[in-house]
C-alpha cells in the first residue's frame, strides 16, 4: 500500500487566494504509477474511493497526477450539527451498504455509496435528517451510476 499526497485548494473566505491543502488517501498500487483508491476521501472532490488514478511515486509517497477511470463509488462529506445523530445516521448509512470514515475534524464524516447501493435512498436518508438541521452535507463526487 501507498500514501498517495493529493494537493487541492480550498479558498479563504478572509483572503483573496486559494490555500493549498494536502490529503493523504490510501492508494493499491497496480501499475508503475497506476493505482486504485483504498479510502474514502475527506476533502478532494472528483475521486472516491475504488476509482484508478496515476502517481507519481518518491519516496515511500505518491502525489496524485490524474483520474484514470472512476469505478462507479460516490462520496459524500457529512458535517454533523448534534453528536447525538451521527452514531444514528452513520449506523443507518452502514446498513444501506455505505461505508463511512471519521475525518480529523470533529463531526466530519466522508460516506462512500458504493455502485450497487441505491443512491436515491442513501440520499432520501441525507435530506431528511439535513431538513431536520441534524446535519449538512457536501457531493463531493458523483458517479455516472447514481445520477
Amino acid at each position: 500500500m501507498l500514501v498517495l499526497f493529493v494537493w487541492f485548494f480550498r479558498s479563504n473566505r478572509t483572503r483573496t487566494a486559494a490555500l493549498p491543502i494536502r490529503e493523504g488517501i490510501w492508494v493499491r498500487p497496480l501499475a508503475d504509477g497506476v493505482g486504485e483508491v483504498l479510502s474514502v476521501p475527506l476533502f478532494v472532490v472528483g475521486i472516491s474511493k475504488g476509482d484508478f488514478v496515476s502517481y507519481r511515486a518518491s519516496a515511500g509517497e505518491g502525489r496524485f497526477s490524474k483520474l484514470l477511470s472512476a469505478r462507479g463509488h460516490s462520496t459524500l462529506r457529512l458535517i454533523f450539527f448534534r453528536e447525538d445523530a451521527e452514531v444514528r445516521v452513520r449506523r443507518e448509512l452502514e446498513q444501506l451498504g455505505c461505508e463511512a470514515e471519521a475525518g480529523p475534524i470533529q463531526s466530519l464524516l466522508a460516506v462512500d455509496v458504493p455502485p450497487e447501493v441505491d443512491y436515491r435512498v442513501v440520499h432520501g436518508l441525507i435530506d431528511r435528517e439535513s431538513a431536520k438541521a441534524i446535519l449538512d452535507y457536501e457531493e463531493a463526487c458523483v458517479a455516472r451510476e447514481h445520477r
